[in-house]
């Protein structure tokens, strides 16, 4: 594992002269001087403001509360696991804002044949600019679990800045489950509010977006509100629910795409089409972009358990 920058190494003890651990915790709790950078200072051009990294059998748990994530200008918290470690993340109640830079709020990989559990919760700022305001990253045979709820503002740097609010990206021969509740994402420039992509392989994506708020930029360079594709030979189940959408993007609040011939998409509720079933799941506005190669149909996603955590 490695914290920068103003980390010192007793806050990351590794036992004896072992790169292994059966398990190690990690606490951090009102602690924001630890994870800012002077963009004035030595760390103008940018580093992480808090980097986990897990390999081999290691088992981490970090928990992160109260606490601030300033002018980070890579990720102000990126997360590795890799080989076949397990990883637990819980952030509550903290600030990941890049302010006037460029950066990416939160970060959260699995790779390898790796297990990662993820709240990310009640945050009270997430912000990203040429990047993801938050970005989940699958691939290989790992796993992961996730819940971001109730963070009251996801927000990008509008115009015609890149990045998504909500990124969930699976590839290969990766599982994944996520639930996006209850968030607030704004000022989305040129691309979406919420991402769900499957991809390269045979793996599956089960995810709930529901009751989500998604502002995109007002004058049609954006592309979608909410964007859910799957590619290659990949599933995608999706359960989209009572999102309310604003601003003007350029081609539709929705987007549901399959764009290989064995990609599927499953949409929980599906009503003949996705532009119907869209409406009757209680998501405005009706603006659907629907495009298939591959198969759209019924399903019943899977969802991240409601108790308990690391997720069992």
């Amino acid at each position: 594992m490695i914290g920068v920058p103003f980390l010192g190494a007793e806050s990351f003890p590794k036992p004896g002269n072992s790169d292994e651990v059966s398990l190690l915790g990690v606490y951090f709790d009102q602690t924001p001087e630890f994870f800012s950078q002077d963009i004035k200072g030595k760390f103008k051009l940018g580093m992480d403001g808090l980097e986990l990294n897990s390999s081999a059998s290691a088992a981490v748990d970090l928990t992160i509360t109260n606490s601030s994530f300033l002018r980070n200008r890579t990720n102000g918290l990126q997360v590795l696991a890799d080989g076949n470690s397990a990883v637990s993340v819980r952030a509550t109640g903290s600030r990941f804002d890049r302010e006037t830079g460029p950066g990416i709020g939160v970060d959260l990989s699995a790779v390898g044949a790796a297990l990662l559990d993820f709240d990310v919760s009640d945050s009270t700022v997430i912000n990203g600019l040429n990047g993801s305001a938050f970005n989940s990253y699958v691939a290989g045979t790992s796993t992961t679990r996730g819940r971001f709820d109730n963070n009251p503002d996801v927000q990008l740097g509008g115009g015609s800045s890149p990045g998504m609010g909500v990124r969930l990206s699976l590839n290969e021969s990766a599982m994944a489950t996520y639930d996006v509740s209850n968030n607030v994402i704004s000022n989305i420039g040129s691309d979406a509010g919420i991402q769900t992509v499957a991809r390269a392989g045979t793996g599956r994506m089960d995810t709930r977006v529901n009751s989500n708020s998604v502002a995109v930029d007002g004058t049609g360079l954006s592309l979608f509100n909410i964007w859910v594709q799957a590619q290659d030979n990949n599933i995608l189940c999706a359960n989209v629910i009572s999102n309310t959408n604003t601003g003007l993007p350029f081609l539709g609040t929705f987007r549901e795409r399959t764009s290989s011939a064995g990609a599927t998409v499953l949409l929980q509720g599906f009503v003949s089409n996705a532009t119907a079933t869209w409406s009757n799941n209680g998501n405005t506005p009706e603006n659907v972009n629907s495009t298939n190669v591959g198969t759209l149909g019924d399903g019943t996603c899977a969802d991240v358990p409601t108790s308990g955590f690391p997720f069992q």
